[in-house]
């Protein structure tokens, strides 16, 4: 078994002979006289050679040790649900609650309005706004959206808008699918305002598979700008269907 000092004293040693090699012109004589009979060895081809053995049989410090373990462990893959922030999502029954922590990460929060395809828009990437008095307001340009009241009407709108959108699509199998499965599919609802007709057949069909597939086939509209949306809800479908 290799140590440290050992290993350094061979491989220094080796490099002054390699040294005189180049150098001394008698012993380069001797070396090209052989060189039909005996290949040369590269002296960089032997250097990396004695290191990768000694990297395989040298004992390695408990502080060390460690250390590669949690590089190790930092470096290794991950799945596409820990990629795509699946895995940190809620699957435990509460469609709304997990719903509501999806599209929070999604649209992000925004106080000040912006106008976007045919509205003024604000809180959570919403038209409206709701207030504690559960009134519901049109949002204006000159609108300024409480985190509050952009609460209110993110739960609000999935509840008895686009979940409910969602829901009637579905029909019967709307039941069949876990929390997950409902809050990608309330998310599909809430960034086109329905489900789209082309996906609704896989939607009714209550395979989480075919549905994956089928949000997926989504993923070039409006030249791909929500093709990581499409694939993080596709993998919802799949990911919930295993939790």
């Amino acid at each position: 078994m290799y140590n440290m000092p050992d290993f350094r004293k061979t491989l220094n040693q080796y490099v002054e002979k390699s040294d005189i090699l180049d150098y001394s012109p008698g012993l380069m004589t001797r070396a090209n006289a052989r060189k039909d009979d005996v290949p040369r060895e590269d002296p960089q081809e032997a250097i990396l050679r004695r290191v990768q053995k000694y990297r395989e049989t040298a004992e390695v410090p408990f502080e060390e040790e460690s250390t590669t373990g949690a590089m190790t462990e930092a470096m290794r893959p991950i799945s596409r649900a820990e990629g795509l922030g699946v895995s940190d999502l809620d699957n435990s029954g509460d469609w709304v609650a997990t719903t509501a922590s999806l599209l929070r990460d999604l649209e992000g929060f925004k106080e000040e309005p912006y106008y976007d395809v045919n509205a003024f828009r604000a809180g959570y990437g919403s038209d409206t706004y709701t207030t504690a008095d559960g009134e519901v307001i049109p949002v204006t340009r000159n609108s300024r959206v409480s985190r509050e009241d952009a609460e209110r009407d993110l739960e609000r709108r999935i509840r008895t808008e686009f979940g409910q959108r969602a829901k009637d699509v579905a029909g019967s199998a709307w039941d069949g699918y876990n929390a997950m499965q409902k809050a990608a599919l309330t998310s599909v609802a809430y960034n086109y305002g329905s489900i789209p007709g082309r996906i609704s057949g896989a939607v009714k069909s209550g395979d989480p598979k075919r549905v994956a597939q089928a949000i997926q086939s989504l993923r070039d509209d409006n030249d791909g700008i929500n093709s990581r949306r499409r694939l993080k809800e596709a993998e919802m479908m799949l990911y919930g269907d295993r939790g």
